[in-house]
């Protein structure tokens, strides 16, 4: 099932489907690394505030609203 990133609990995985946004936010996210195929991880997520996600071995902390502009697919073990 595909859902935004934001929707993701601690400790969940999702390999990312499509990023929506303007061509500055797709961008930045793309130069971090957020990119189709790749696969996240979640670190900490609270109903407010940001959302911690690990990529390539690093972390970062997105605002709900960036996080809802990415799409993934759920990652089961």
């Amino acid at each position: 099932m595909i859902k935004p990133l934001s929707m993701l609990k601690t400790g969940e995985r999702g390999k990312i489907v499509r990023i929506e946004g303007g061509m500055g936010v797709i961008k930045r996210l793309t130069d971090l690394g957020f990119v189709p195929e790749q696969e996240v991880e979640v670190i900490r997520s609270a109903p407010r505030g940001p959302v911690a996600i690990k990529i390539k071995g690093a972390v970062y902390a997105l605002g709900r609203g960036i996080a809802d502009k990415i799409y993934v697919e759920e990652v089961h073990e």
